[in-house]
């Protein structure tokens, strides 16, 4: 399992952000995040980037300001 666990930390960083609803059980932003717990509501969604969540909202908004990352010199 350490292994694994250290291999994850060798991988690359994503540039694209995993969208979550906020009514998903995988709504754990202030559980094992810091900070407050994000209420459960049918329109909101959560971005996260590497592990992390960047930005909390309805849909449109959210997508409208998470972009994909571009890591320099991977072009």
């Amino acid at each position: 399992a350490v292994e694994s666990m250290r291999s994850v930390r060798r991988l690359a960083p994503d540039t694209e952000p995993v969208m979550v609803s906020c009514t998903d059980p995988l709504n754990l932003v202030g559980i094992l995040t810091p900070g407050p717990r994000v209420p459960v509501q049918s329109r909101q969604f959560i971005a996260y980037l590497n592990g992390a969540p960047v930005e909390i909202g309805p849909l449109g908004n959210v997508l409208s300001r998470v972009q994909p990352v571009t890591i320099s010199g991977s072009e």
